[in-house]
C-alpha cells in the first residue's frame, strides 16, 4: 500500500468502518524511504603521493564521434603525483592491454631511477586480464581496482 493509497483511505472513510486516523498518519513507507536514501560521501584525500610515477591511474573513455582512423575510445592515464596526463586512441577495448604494456616499458626505459609501484583502474576486463596481471607481477607493480559504481574512489580518472 503506497503513500497515496493511505491518504486516499484516510480521506474517504466509509461510515460504519472504524479506522483510527492517527495510525494512518504514522505510516512508514519502505519504498519512499529507499527512494529518498542517499549514498554516504567519501572522505577527500588531499595528500598526493610524493614521488612521480609511484601511482598511475587509468580508465577507458568512449567518444561519440569516431576519429579519422576509426578510433571510438581512448585510454586515459594520469600520474597521481604530477597530474601528467597521457591519452592513447583505441579502436577496441582489447587494444588497451598492449598500450598499458608499452607505456610501462617506455616509462621504465625513460626513467631508470623511478619505478611504477601501483596501477589503479576500474575492474574492467581490459585491466583485470591474466596477461596484464602477470606482466605487472614480473615488473613488481601492484594492481589496485576501484569498487564498482563508485566514481569518487577513482579520484581523477
Amino acid at each position: 500500500m503506497g503513500m497515496s493509497t493511505v491518504k486516499l483511505l484516510a480521506n474517504k472513510l466509509d461510515v460504519g468502518i472504524e479506522i483510527n486516523t492517527k495510525d494512518l498518519s504514522f505510516y512508514y513507507c519502505i519504498a519512499c524511504a529507499a527512494g529518498k536514501a542517499k549514498r554516504m560521501s567519501y572522505a577527500r584525500i588531499p595528500v598526493r603521493k610524493s614521488k612521480p610515477l609511484e601511482t598511475l591511474m587509468m580508465d577507458i573513455c568512449s567518444m561519440s564521434e569516431p576519429t579519422i582512423d576509426g578510433a571510438t575510445m581512448f585510454l586515459f592515464d594520469i600520474d597521481e603525483s604530477t597530474r601528467y596526463k597521457r591519452t592513447y586512441l583505441l579502436k577496441k577495448k582489447s587494444d588497451a592491454e598492449s598500450h598499458v604494456k608499452v607505456l610501462l616499458n617506455r616509462l621504465a626505459r625513460l626513467f631508470p631511477g623511478k619505478t611504477v609501484l601501483r596501477l589503479r583502474s576500474d575492474q574492467g576486463g581490459e585491466f583485470s586480464s591474466n596477461a596484464l596481471s602477470e606482466f605487472c607481477d614480473t615488473l613488481g607493480i601492484e594492481q589496485k581496482f576501484t569498487n564498482a559504481y563508485s566514481p569518487p574512489r577513482k579520484r581523477h580518472c
